[in-house]
C-alpha cells in the first residue's frame, strides 16, 4: 500500500505543529501576566486576601 506521506514527513509536521502550539501558549501565557504596578498590586491584595481567608489547622484530640 501506498502511503501519501512518508514518516519523516510526518515527524516533522507534528514537530512543527507542536512547537508552534508551545509558543503559542507561552505568548498567551506572557499576554495575560499583570505588567503594570496597579495590576501587580491588584494580584497581591487578592492572594493576601485568600490567605487570610484559609481555615485554622484543626486541633489533634487525644482519645484518653
Amino acid at each position: 500500500m501506498l502511503n501519501l506521506i512518508d514518516p519523516a514527513t510526518t515527524d516533522l509536521l507534528f514537530t512543527i505543529a507542536s512547537t508552534l502550539g508551545l509558543l503559542g501558549t507561552a505568548a498567551i501565557t506572557l499576554w495575560a501576566l499583570p505588567w503594570t504596578d496597579q495590576e501587580i498590586e491588584a494580584t497581591e491584595a487578592a492572594a493576601d486576601g485568600l490567605l487570610r481567608l484559609s481555615p485554622r489547622p484543626a486541633r489533634i484530640r487525644t482519645s484518653r
